[in-house]
């Protein structure tokens, strides 16, 4: 069996018949590398909430060095020894950066506005004319004075 220590994830390729191949850490520490078949590279700390149940973090993906997902995989730990989920922490602290950008007048990035992501959505939809220009009045009207 390979672990992340013995192999260079640059390097390492999905065999076709797989979605995805996994390396665990040869420490056992909740560390994982999965590449998947269309070459792209995730890191991931599994581990257990302090509710009991199992949750997996991204840590990083392509160009993350083994010492930074380290570095990470620690902090997240160190947490769980708190008695915080890591997830919940990075989630709250994204919304927190969020809502301080705010308060001092910066304005969050408009391609993360709920309305550009559902304006940008809708331009991917390939629907007959007819259903767009109804979508699009319908959106108009009815959502985006709401925002």
């Amino acid at each position: 069996m390979l672990y992340i220590e013995d192999i260079n994830p640059a390097d390492v390729r999905c065999p076709p018949e797989k979605r995805s191949v996994s390396f665990g850490s040869r420490e056992r520490n909740g560390l994982q590398l999965t590449v998947r078949r269309d070459g792209s590279v995730h890191w991931y700390f599994r581990y257990i909430r302090p509710d009991g149940r199992r949750n997996t973090l991204t840590l990083g993906y392509s160009d993350a060095t083994l010492e930074e997902v380290r570095t990470l995989r620690d902090e997240a730990a160190a947490l769980l020894k708190r008695g915080i989920d890591p997830s919940q922490y990075k989630r709250k602290a994204s919304r927190r950066a969020i809502e301080a950008q705010l308060a001092v007048g910066i304005s969050v990035p408009t391609r993360y506005r709920l309305a550009n992501v559902a304006a940008e959505w809708i331009g991917h939809i390939d629907y007959t004319s007819m259903t767009v220009s109804i979508d699009q009045s319908l959106d108009s009207r009815d959502i985006w004075p709401n925002f």
